[in-house]
């Protein structure tokens, strides 16, 4: 008797799932950003120290090839980063005090012929993390992670406009 059930239940309950929307996220890649076999050349007025090495490991990691600079090759050039902190919550005595850090990213992409793809474009990133007082350590410690944290998503959204951007151009 239950077995004639059995089918019209999963049948329900698959019209279910699907009417509901469900589905894998994460399954469809979004091509916008991708880089594939993409030459070019990253320059850097900030030197090469921690978001030089995001942007080439987030460029290596959407397919493109590192180039050093020539004719015919788009150029990505990192102007400026700066990052700033402020006390959100809690006064110089408090326990705990709510931070704020923001991350700025300046930078510029030149196409093939030289030409700006980009005007002067600044990417903005905050977040906001709490600290101790009396756990300095641990609270500079989060507070370097956080940093990180922004590069890597500032770097990403990078990639990704500079995918868009070349994508255009082609």
């Amino acid at each position: 008797m239950m077995r004639w059930l059995a089918f019209p239940l999963l049948l329900l309950l698959s019209l279910t799932l699907a009417g509901c929307g469900w589905h894998v996220r994460g399954a469809v890649q979004d091509e916008s950003g991708r880089l594939d076999g993409t030459e070019i050349h990253l320059s850097s007025g900030v030197g090469t120290g921690e978001l030089y090495r995001e942007v080439r490991d987030a460029l290596q990691g959407a397919g493109a090839r590192l180039v050093p600079p020539g004719s015919g090759v788009p150029t990505l050039i990192l102007r400026d980063e700066r990052t700033g902190q402020r006390a959100i919550t809690g006064g110089r005595r408090a326990l705990i005090r709510e931070t704020e850090v923001r991350y700025e990213l300046d930078w510029e992409l030149l196409g093939t012929d030289g030409e700006r793809l980009s005007d002067d474009s600044t990417f903005e990133q905050v977040r906001y993390y709490t600290a101790e007082q009396e756990r300095e350590l641990a609270s500079r410690t989060r507070r370097e992670q956080v940093l990180l944290e922004l590069r890597r998503d500032v770097a990403q959204m990078l990639i990704t406009q500079t995918g868009v951007r070349l994508s255009r151009e082609r």
